[in-house]
């Protein structure tokens, strides 16, 4: 005779359902804080009240939902009112609701659909089936649900928050590649440490991951939750990921952890999948619940359309709880293998099916990279860089208009706006008796337009494919391989149809290369290095190099050029073919940089040849040279303000003040971290000009005599910035006491 053993019912926990909700929502109130100063300290102090705010709204709207269906409900036999409306809101436990709802939102959510969700969440997640303990959805992924599939276009992020406009970072990940399909964070923007840190902008208690992480832990320490269904569920997460990765040949840790710290995924864990309402009772359905939701959340993460699925699986798998514990009931130890089986099996589908998926993804995904490059390199494109830009020029192409190709202007940015990052690709082919020169411009992997470097007058025969431009090759262009392709290799196969069709190509769109703003020069250097060895290593001969370099108002490197860098011969080919890179080296440097840059440390270096030691070091040597009447000191200062206005937080700011050691005045000054960031940011960048005058060719003197920054510096709304900078430059200039 087999026996199941369960509680007597005359048993009672001391710890009563109030007290666990009051733990819970101790957790949920730590993440809160968290994002609080997360987003007043990184982001900005708006994004920081609104933390604080869609809390508030989503607790109001939850507050008044409640006592309007009590209301509803009261009957006068149900004793005081007063007393049935309150222990009705306490007992309902809305206000767990209501805080992990807004902890799932992000902070630019309109507070107005925070109170709807919250609302919906509450009335419909939890009211419509009889209140706490009769609702079979977790209320909060209802509402959450709600919000995407009615208000979802309210949820992207304004320019600025993200890196790129629009879009999450988890949408901008999904989107990098195939969805979910690639280890690679670099598409957001952000390191994997940040992911896992929580330093990035998101959903208000979601990001989080190692904090929420600890939190549950503690969690299912003090038993406020059942440990089986976040570990079976992230378990299945992590081995489904394992073999994804592996299939895909990812960087599988990468990829791993990669899913474990975007989107909710830890969230919904914790505080969502562990709903003891919602789910199954059964330690056994509890377990194989994890499981379900994690092949769930992969399938849709996968397959799905949109970037996250974690709230979808959740509400699934509560869909299912009821079925899961029918099932469950009556299972002895001595069917243990019928239960470990289901759970291995669920386990082996969430592979299988994913795995395959997401494989199949990969391998579209790589074909298509495979023939744009290929597509691009019969096209004689090659990538030169990428650019920022910050305004436009119209271009007025007569010859265009007059083949019948309208010029584009659609595309404006600003300098005040947020910086767009794009890149140039140039090409050049022949065009039956002369050359065409012309660059293509893509930003975020769209086409922008073409600028034509050099052309004569086109034939009648050229402009008559400059109709057929536009459909043929933005397509291309726009990295989305479609049947087009096909007939543009159809063309590469005729030379002259190649020809006049990049003729007309050129001379579509929008004058990218307008778009791109050339750096002010501020100041130009030159200094020359001979070496006792040339060619290298053979004694007796010198060579002399000498370099020119260009430098903006905070001396970072805008150009450098070289003349004589070796003897010739092998060398200078070698140096020719390596020169892009070094130059490359040298531009992400300012010359507090190269001044302390060690031939030692070059070594270490790209900007070190292989094979050519005594050449680079003989550069490094002639740059040393151009800026050898120059020193710089380094200081900082931590205002009580930060973001500013706001006490009680700090920012500190650095800055290198450069000297000319000749005349004792102040050259520049480099400053970093000068801002909290948003408005004030703006206004240090558009006022920078403004700042540096008041330094600029003083005296150390002069400026060491200062007690407030003078007029002529001043900028109004960022006047603890200002003052902030002016201690710091005093702090660097403390040990100074002459040359």
């Amino acid at each position: 005779m087999n026996f199941v053993a369960n509680t007597a019912p005359n048993y009672r926990t001391k710890r009563t359902t109030t007290k666990i909700m009051l733990l819970l929502m101790t957790g949920l109130s730590l993440l809160w804080v968290a994002s609080i100063l997360f987003n007043f300290l990184k982001i900005s102090p708006t994004q920081g009240f609104n933390a604080i705010l869609v809390v508030f709204v989503a607790q109001i709207a939850t507050a008044v939902t409640d006592i309007g269906i009590l209301s509803i409900r009261y009957r006068k036999k149900l004793g005081s009112y007063g007393d049935y409306i309150y222990n009705g809101w306490l007992k309902n436990y809305s206000y767990v609701t209501a805080m992990i709802l807004a902890l799932c939102l992000p902070t630019w959510t309109p507070l107005y659909v925070v109170a709807v969700g919250a609302i919906f969440a509450t009335a419909i997640g939890k009211y419509v089936f009889g209140g706490f303990g009769q609702n079979i959805f977790n209320p909060a992924a209802v509402g959450r649900i709600f919000i995407a599939l009615t208000f979802g276009g309210t949820l992207i992020p304004p320019n600025g928050i993200t890196a790129t406009a629009g879009q999450t970072i988890t949408t901008v990940f999904a989107n990098s590649g195939p969805k979910w399909g690639l280890a690679d964070l670099s598409a957001t923007g952000i390191s994997l440490s940040d992911a896992w840190l929580g330093l990035y902008p998101g959903a208000i208690g979601e990001t989080f991951t190692i904090l929420i992480l600890v939190i549950g832990v503690a969690l299912a320490v003090l038993r406020v939750i059942n440990w089986r269904t976040p570990t079976f569920y992230l378990g299945t997460v992590v081995v489904t990921a394992f073999f994804i990765a592996l299939f895909t040949q990812q960087n599988i840790i990468n990829y791993i952890l990669i899913n474990l710290s975007l989107g909710g995924l830890m969230f919904g864990a914790v505080f969502m999948l562990t709903d003891p309402v919602t789910g199954p009772t059964s330690p056994y359905g509890k377990a194989l619940a994890g499981v379900i939701a994690g092949l769930l959340t992969m399938l849709i993460r996968i397959q799905g359309s949109y970037p996250e699925g974690v709230v979808f699986a959740i509400v699934l798998t509560n869909m299912i709880s009821p079925m899961i514990d029918n099932f469950a009931t009556g299972l002895t130890n001595k069917f243990a293998w019928k239960k470990w089986s289901w759970i291995g099996g669920t386990l082996v589908v969430s592979v299988a099916l994913n795995s395959g998926l997401a494989s199949t993804h990969y391998q579209a995904y790589a074909a298509e990279q495979l023939d744009i490059a290929n597509t691009l390199q019969a096209l004689n494109l090659n990538a030169l860089g990428d650019y920022k830009m910050g305004s436009t020029v119209p271009i007025e192409d007569e010859e265009a208009l007059d083949a019948g190709i309208q010029t584009t202007t659609t595309f404006t940015t600003t300098l005040d706006e947020e910086a767009i990052y794009g890149i140039v690709y140039d090409g050049s082919l022949g065009i039956y008796d002369g050359t065409i020169d012309f660059k293509v411009g893509m930003v975020d992997k769209l086409y922008v337009g073409f600028v034509l470097e050099k052309s004569g007058n086109l034939t009648t025969e050229q402009k008559n494919y400059l109709t057929d431009l536009e459909t043929l090759i933005k397509p291309v262009l726009e990295l989305k391989v479609t049947s087009d392709i096909a007939d543009l290799r159809a063309k590469l196969n005729a030379p002259s149809e190649i020809d006049n069709l990049l003729t007309a190509f050129a001379l579509a769109g929008t004058h990218f290369a307008s778009l791109v703003p050339q750096a002010e020069v501020f100041a130009t250097y030159t200094g020359s290095y001979t070496s006792e060895y040339s060619p290298e290593y053979v004694p007796g001969e010198t060579t002399t190099t000498t370099v020119t370099v260009e430098v903006d108002h905070l001396f970072h490197l805008i150009d450098i050029k070289i003349e004589q860098p070796t003897s010739g011969g092998n060398f200078e080919t070698s140096w020719l073919n390596n020169w892009s890179t070094v130059k490359e080296f040298y531009l992400g440097l300012t010359v507090a940089d190269i001044i302390d840059l060690t031939v030692a440390d070059l070594a270490l270096t790209s900007g070190a040849v292989s094979g050519l030691t005594v050449t680079s070091e003989r550069v490094l040597l002639a740059l040393h040279a151009a800026f050898q009447n120059i020193d710089f000191y380094e200081g900082s200062a931590t205002s009580e303000y930060d973001p500013e206005y706001s006490s009680g937080q700090t920012t500190t700011t650095d800055v290198i003040v450069y000297i000319d050691t000749l005349t004792e005045t102040i050259l520049t000054l480099d400053i970093i971290n000068p801002t909290s960031g948003g408005n004030f940011q703006k206004n240090f960048e558009t006022n920078l000009a403004t700042i540096l005058n008041a330094y600029q060719g003083k005296t150390v003197a002069e400026v060491q005599t200062y007690t407030t920054i003078p007029t002529a510096g001043a900028v109004a709304g960022i006047s603890y910035t200002v003052d902030r900078i002016l201690l710091a430059v005093q702090n660097a200039l403390a040990t100074y006491s002459g040359i």
